[in-house]
């Protein structure tokens, strides 16, 4: 039996706006996998509500939840594959450079709030490589990129660039701060 279609990019953005978020799907996306880098213990259920809060949506939107709960567990079962499949949620190549890269600096912004949404007392501090991506995170957050000064060719090539950047970085971050071990000659459901 195959599990149901997680929604795309613009029907979560579709899901969002009708909950009145003003977050973006890049952005939620970026909450979950931070949390999911965290090292917050898996068995712990709060995320929901401090996802939900961060939203500004009422947590018993069942449909909210839901759809959390499904991209939480493919970010989750993607990073711990270790076999390259992790991707950020983010708006397709046909839409405007520009769009593409806020919505990366949106994802960025998220991961760091999904990151300190997950931290606790009993997390071990992280390491000098960690601390530093974090703070490439909070700088990717910020970057545009100035068409005057470069070729479109030019610009693209620089995104995606930082968006590989991203993807392997955190990577990084959660082999070395998860506490999720899924192996998947033994898969575990993730809750």
């Amino acid at each position: 039996m195959t599990s149901p279609k997680l929604p795309d990019y613009y029907e979560i953005e579709g899901l969002l706006a009708s909950h009145h978020s003003l977050a973006t799907p890049s952005q939620l996306d970026g909450v979950l996998c931070g949390l999911l880098c965290s090292g917050m213990p898996f068995e712990n259920q709060d995320w929901v509500l401090l996802v939900m809060d961060y939203l500004r949506i009422d947590a018993s939107e069942n449909m909210v939840q839901v759809v959390l709960k499904a991209l939480y567990q493919r970010s989750a079962e993607r990073l711990a594959a270790q076999d390259f499949s992790f991707c950020l949620l983010a708006p397709g190549d046909e839409e405007p450079l520009a769009m593409r890269t806020q919505e990366l600096g949106h994802w960025c912004e998220g991961f760091i709030a999904g990151d300190l949404l997950g931290k606790d007392d009993k997390r071990a501090e992280p390491t000098a490589l960690i601390k530093e991506f974090m703070q490439d995170m909070h700088d990717i957050a910020g970057v545009e990129f100035d068409a005057d000064e470069v070729s479109e060719e030019e610009l693209e090539k620089a995104y995606h660039e930082l968006v590989e950047f991203v993807r392997v970085g955190v990577q990084n971050v959660f082999s070395e701060q998860s506490k999720i071990d899924i192996h998947p000659d033994n898969p575990q459901e993730l809750h």
